[in-house]
């Protein structure tokens, strides 16, 4: 018991640790090294997901943080495999060989990792913007929800385009209009995110060892948030230097505009004298 809660006592640090490791590893993507942009990706994606991780468990508790990770892995999975297979969901694309080993020879493997660190980050920033109420009702559920899908897909308006046209990490068969992507992937984001939220959501109603991230207003707390706004500025600045100057003004007034929601709710919120908000 007492190596458990020595051990415990450290994790917020590695959490910071990791943290910092993926807003290093982000910039170094940008700097001339010796090292091949592919070490650096998985630099980036291992510290991103291990972060959310380990931050979810520090705040959500190990059951919950797990139940959060199984749900956004059999859904995120299951959609994809559906997607390439079919061309449902999010348009007909597939991923390119060199993305290494697949599921199914369909999907590969970082994919669902990928997906994880997003949809944390995004339940983070979704969170703060409309905080969570006890007294929820349906229709407060269901706002969160569209709002949580709306943080999430806007994400994915400079990326989709910056990865698959310009990079293709993966092949859109039916081009679309925006930079070559079809209307329908964005649509598929919207579902895919708000399926994750409402099971979510559902299961978290009905737990009650559920450790609430929006007990306090830390730093630390939301420090997921603060990812997402990094990601935001790395959309920007990666979009500027592929010479998309238009999918940059998206990021920011997208992303961007999340974010400062964000700040401003963190910054204004009034000091907590409970347990609840």
């Amino acid at each position: 018991m007492k190596t458990f809660k020595k051990m415990s006592s450290y994790a917020p640090c590695v959490v910071i640790i990791l943290f910092a490791l993926m807003v290093i590893s982000t910039v170094m993507q940008y700097l001339p090294l010796p090292i091949p942009g592919t070490s650096v990706f998985m630099i980036f994606l291992l510290s991103f997901f291990l972060f959310s991780l380990t931050h979810s468990i520090i705040c959500f508790g190990w059951r919950s943080a797990w139940v959060f990770v199984g749900i956004t892995f059999i859904i995120c999975l299951l959609f994809e495999l559906i997607g390439v297979a079919t061309g449902m969901i999010y348009g007909r694309y597939h991923y390119a060989d060199f993305l290494g080993y697949k599921f199914f020879n369909l999907v590969p493997f970082y994919i669902p990792l990928a997906w994880f660190m997003m949809i944390y980050a995004s339940y983070d920033i979704s969170g703060l913007i409309l905080p969570k109420d006890d007294n929820i009702s349906l229709r407060r559920h269901l706002k969160r929800g569209l709002l949580f899908s709306a943080v999430m897909t806007s994400w994915d308006l400079s990326m989709d385009p910056r990865l698959s046209t310009e990079w293709g990490l993966w092949v859109w068969i039916d081009s679309g209009p925006w930079f070559g992507v079809p209307i329908q992937n964005y649509i598929g984001w919207l579902i895919t995110a708000g399926t994750i939220y409402i099971i979510y959501g559902i299961y978290n109603q009905h737990v009650s060892a559920y450790t609430s991230i929006y007990k306090d207003s830390s730093i630390f707390t939301h420090l997921p948030a603060f990812s997402y706004m990094v990601m935001a500025v790395n959309e920007v600045v990666a979009s500027l230097m592929i010479g998309r100057p238009l999918l940059a003004a998206a990021a920011i007034l997208s992303m961007g505009s999340f974010s400062t929601a964000a700040i401003c709710s963190l910054a204004f919120r009034p000091q907590k004298t409970s347990a609840h908000q």
